[in-house]
């Protein structure tokens, strides 16, 4: 995993469209423990993506590392994240839309797993 994160970030010459979708696989819930250690460094990037990629490519990005997430523990990352006062506006917004399915999913999570 490692390796195929440097070549995300490297790697250019990689098409970004293989990017975008490898990213949502790389980042999958069913693989959550392999990935969970690189999704504060995946988010720290986003303001470099936001300046080298195109357009479609940080939403993707975001959507990818942030809604995949099952962890409770990630949710104080993104959170601050969302919260930083230096995040650029438009990076937030971005950042808000997979962060609330993130915290449907974790809300879902508390109400069934304890009806088990």
């Amino acid at each position: 995993k490692r390796a195929l994160f440097a070549r995300f970030r490297n790697d250019e010459t990689l098409p970004e469209r293989w990017v975008q979708n490898g990213a949502a696989l790389f980042f999958a819930s069913e693989t959550a423990e392999l990935s969970d250690p690189f999704v504060a460094e995946a988010l720290a990037q986003l303001s470099w993506i936001k300046q080298h990629r195109k357009i479609f490519f940080l939403p993707a990005w975001v959507d990818a590392v942030v809604r995949s997430r099952i962890d409770p523990a990630q949710e104080s990352a993104v959170r601050r994240l969302a919260e930083d006062q230096g995040l650029e506006r438009d990076i937030r917004m971005k950042l808000l839309v997979p962060f609330g399915h993130f915290q449907r999913t974790l809300a879902v999570r508390r109400k069934f797993d304890g009806a088990r």
